[in-house]
């Protein structure tokens, strides 16, 4: 729920949390002025208006899901740093939440038909077998394999 606040800043409290969509706001500006970008750039950089950047900056409206993943890939700002406001300079904790971010708008299919080189339909249904998971940042493969519903998180 959204409320807005004596000294004038809307808040976000969900379960006794609390987020500051201006610091967010400020948060957002700050690494877009540190880039050189302009609003007018970084819009056209995430697909949005420069007066959803704006609507941002000041603390008047909260990036949605896919800005979010979009502010990442184009400013390394990440959902964490924008739910608090403030830059993480843990290197190590960044990263690991970095290796997940790619997978966010994975598209996973469990079961259906394809059509082979030759126009054959071939029935495929992958949810008995394991993926072989890579080690980030180099992508290397690893030991670990993971069940194909686990991994792409499928019931």
């Amino acid at each position: 729920m959204y409320q807005y606040t004596k000294s004038g800043m809307y808040q976000y409290t969900k379960r006794g949390m609390s987020m500051d969509i201006k610091k967010t706001g400020r948060l957002i500006a700050k690494k877009r002025i540190s880039m050189g970008l302009t609003q007018e750039q970084l819009s056209s950089r995430l697909h949005v208006t420069p007066q959803a950047i704006s609507l941002w900056e000041t603390g008047q409206r909260y990036p949605g899901p896919d800005a979010q993943v979009m502010l990442f890939s184009v400013l390394g700002l990440n959902p964490v740093e924008l739910l608090v406001g403030v830059e993480m300079f843990d290197k190590n904790l960044k990263a690991e939440i970095a290796k997940y971010l790619p997978r966010i708008d994975e598209k996973a299919l469990l079961s259906g038909v394809a059509i082979d080189e030759d126009g054959n339909e071939i029935s495929f249904d992958w949810s008995e077998y394991s993926i072989v998971t890579t080690i980030w940042p180099d992508h290397e493969l690893s030991d670990e394999w993971v069940p194909y519903k686990e991994y792409y998180n499928i019931d």
